[in-house]
């Protein structure tokens, strides 16, 4: 697919708004994986079903009082690129909740971290979309963190996991770029879509569809307050925001997940994925920060 290069101010205030929101939507997503350590009895493909059908549902009763008889309308609007970016989102899932049963979660949250690199390659041949060198540099410095604690993660084996982990990367690149590429059209109704998607893949898979009250409520906490309201937040953002520095920022989930498990579950990451997660932490700061002189100039 081609795509007319992308501009952006990163003066305008709507920049900032959009860098700020990308930070929220990564604090919220670096939950995701403490919640599913709660989950009991709940298979992979359960999780995966449920999940996705508590937040389709919540969407689209959301939608349907928004756009009344539109609703086909607005979704048939999302475009070409809607339908890839849902494919992405909706697949990615799949990958991502099964690497987290797979491996550590210190794994799949670094391996994830490699998407900044895949989105700002793809967003430079597919978008024509200039990447700052200050972008770069972060990019690199965090890859290099990546770097740290892959290496070591590895020895720690689940290698199905970190392989769904790349997958889970690159899905969530192609998610992003997909929305730059779309960002004037109304990208909502992508996150029903994708919810769908994600639904019909898992169902065959999920042999019992039984599941206990407890565990269906911490899908719903996930998939709702989560994934369905911080996506719908994202679309917004990638509106405002080019797609390697979208994903440069959304890697504060990749420090932040590891960390709640640490604390609250004890599972306990190595020194040396604390030392990559503390690079890639400080790249992510030194790109958000970037933004803040440029609104302030922008604005006298």
């Amino acid at each position: 697919m081609q795509a007319a290069a992308v501009g952006v101010d990163r003066g305008d205030p709507t920049y900032v708004r959009g860098v700020a929101l990308t930070l929220f939507t990564a604090v919220a997503w670096s939950f995701t994986g403490l919640i599913f350590r709660y989950i009991e009895d709940a298979t992979s493909w359960q999780v995966v079903f449920f999940r996705a059908s508590v937040f389709t549902a919540a969407l689209a009763i959301v939608f349907m009082v928004r756009h009344r008889m539109g609703l086909l309308r607005a979704i048939l609007g999302v475009g070409l690129s809607g339908l890839i970016a849902a494919a992405c989102l909706g697949f990615g899932s799949v990958f991502y909740l099964h690497a987290i049963n797979n491996t550590t979660i210190a794994n799949v949250a670094f391996v994830v971290s490699s998407a900044p690199f895949m989105a700002a390659a793809m967003g430079r041949i597919i978008l024509h979309e200039p990447v700052a060198r200050r972008t770069w540099f972060c990019i690199c410095l965090a890859l290099g963190g990546v770097a740290v604690m892959v290496a070591e993660g590895f020895a720690l084996g689940g290698w199905a996991g970190i392989l769904l982990a790349l997958a889970s990367a690159a899905t969530s690149a192609g998610f992003t770029i997909a929305l730059r590429w779309g960002r004037t059209r109304d990208q909502a109704p992508v996150i029903l879509l994708a919810g769908l998607i994600t639904m019909a893949v898992s169902a065959p898979f999920v042999g019992d569809f039984t599941i206990t009250s407890g565990d269906l409520a911490l899908c719903a906490l996930q998939g709702i307050v989560i994934s369905a309201s911080c996506n719908v937040i994202f679309t917004y953002c990638a509106r405002w925001v080019p797609a390697a520095e979208l994903q440069l920022l959304s890697m504060a989930e990749s420090v932040l997940s590891p960390l709640w498990v640490w604390l609250l579950l004890s599972e306990v990451p190595t020194f040396w994925t604390l030392v990559g997660g503390v690079i890639v932490l400080g790249a992510v700061t030194i790109q958000a920060l970037a933004a803040w002189p440029r609104a302030r100039a922008a604005q006298g």
